[in-house]
């Protein structure tokens, strides 16, 4: 006895079993083939079932099953259509037979005139097909010089479905194939996944870069048009070169001021005027000060004074780039000598000088498109930008200096807390975003205020 089960995609058969009838007169046998033993998953294929009588040249009628002989699942049906003497076949097409294997048997239902036949089972294999992707790259700084780890953003999204593809990504030069790196995917929402893969060794020149995904049985492979890589010597920093001025800086014999906060640094191994700007030179200036430093004094919290030393970190920068942020005695403040305070004045003080366009320091309208596009390309071009708030919490104010190796392409008002920094506070930071080191996330970042120096 074989008993049969239906589905809401097949019409419901009117039988239990196929022996709870009179025997019919005319015994009838059944045979079947498909149009593809094999196929992808997807694709219709047909069943061809013929049925002919034993003896005699009637053509037997009726219906036709196409089921699965170990579940007992009907996948489909067919009306017989006589195809000659003693013969009728029908044609079933079935569109979404599930991936592997899947045995397939024709059952003749049978009628008063006809006996009921089975057909051998047809073994029908479903190869998987991968989901089409679509890849992009985005480099954090297009231009860098030699050495300067740059990191590279390979996203991977699936054209269809909601799952997320999986493997690794590939940086390659698109002029020679070769490759230059490799990260592996994480899931980072639906249907989408990204590797942040960086590389701090391309040669000098232009590098055409793209990001290669190879795919696997799930996901189809696919590449990302090339960005230009420009790394450059002139003017430019290596990653040993900050080191050295870290460790200069270090050396209290040859600077003393780096143990306290009362005096500016003097001669910082590393500066950068207005006249060769470049990401890099930005970068370096900022990351000689080791801002992170456990033993760098002069950028500690006091617990004695209780306060922080944001405006010192920033001080400090500013005046390697040329674009010096206000003394207590620029504001009119005079130390136990009487003469004008020669320490950075406090973060309140410089929103104030910096609202009043003082030092060429021009105030970004986070409002205007414009004015957003020109800070996001200020900063990766190595002119100096700060944020700053005045006393927003518990009567202090902050400010951070923005870095030129920023990660978002576009800057909107709702990714502002995106935006990369470096700052002195409560905690330090060489890099961090915004929203995280400043707590200003809590306020949407109103009352903070950005300013950009050439």
């Amino acid at each position: 006895m074989i008993s049969l089960k239906t589905t809401s995609r097949t019409p419901k058969l009117i039988f239990e079993t196929l022996e709870d009838r009179t025997a019919p007169s005319i015994p009838t046998s059944s045979s079947m083939f498909s149009s593809s033993s094999s196929a992808n998953f997807g694709s219709s294929i047909t069943f061809y079932d013929t049925v002919s009588a034993v003896s005699g040249t009637a053509s037997p009628t009726g219906s036709v099953a196409l089921v699965n002989p170990n579940t007992g699942l009907v996948l489909g049906t067919g009306t017989l259509t006589g195809i000659g003497s003693g013969s009728s076949q029908a044609q079933i097409t079935l569109p979404n037979l599930p991936v592997g294997q899947t045995p397939i048997m024709g059952i003749f239902i049978g009628n008063s005139m006809f006996d009921t036949s089975l057909s051998a089972v047809l073994n029908e294999t479903i190869n998987p097909v991968a989901t089409p992707t679509t890849s992009s790259l985005f480099s954090s700084q297009t231009t860098a010089n030699a050495g300067t780890p740059i990191p590279f953003y390979a996203t991977v999204f699936a054209n269809a479905g909601s799952a997320s593809p999986t493997g690794t990504i590939s940086l390659v030069n698109a002029s020679t194939g070769a490759t230059i790196a490799t990260g592996t995917l994480s899931s980072i929402g639906s249907g989408v996944s990204q590797a942040v893969i960086t590389v701090s060794a391309l040669p000098v020149g232009t590098t055409p870069v793209k990001a290669v995904y190879a795919g696997n049985s799930n996901f189809s492979a696919s590449s990302s048009a090339p960005v230009t890589e420009t790394i450059q010597t002139v003017g430019g920093y290596t990653a040993a070169d900050v080191a050295n001025a870290q460790q200069e800086l270090r050396n209290t014999t040859l600077h003393p001021e780096m143990t306290n906060m009362w005096t500016q640094v003097k001669n910082p191994p590393i500066t950068n005027g207005s006249s060769n700007r470049s990401a890099n030179a930005y970068a370096a200036v900022i990351d000689q000060f080791d801002v992170q430093y456990s033993n760098a004094g002069r950028y500690r919290p006091s617990n004695q004074y209780n306060f922080t030393r944001c405006n010192i970190f920033a001080g400090d920068v500013m005046r390697a780039m040329g674009a010096p942020l206000p003394t207590k005695g620029d504001i009119g403040i005079n130390g136990p000598d009487g003469n004008p305070d020669p320490m950075t004045a406090n973060a309140t003080s410089i929103n104030s000088w910096l609202k009043n366009g003082n030092g060429d320091w021009r105030k970004i309208d986070l409002n205007s498109t414009a004015d957003r596009a020109t800070l996001l390309a200020h900063v990766r071009a190595g002119k100096p930008a700060v944020a700053s708030a005045p006393e927003l919490f518990a009567g202090y104010g902050h400010i951070a200096v923005l870095r030129p190796d920023q990660v978002i392409s576009n800057l909107d008002t709702d990714n502002i807390g995106s935006l990369v920094v470096s700052q002195a506070g409560g905690s330090n930071y060489n890099r961090a975003n915004l929203s995280f080191v400043t707590g200003w996330s809590s306020r949407n970042f109103q009352g903070v205020d950005f300013f950009i120096h050439n």
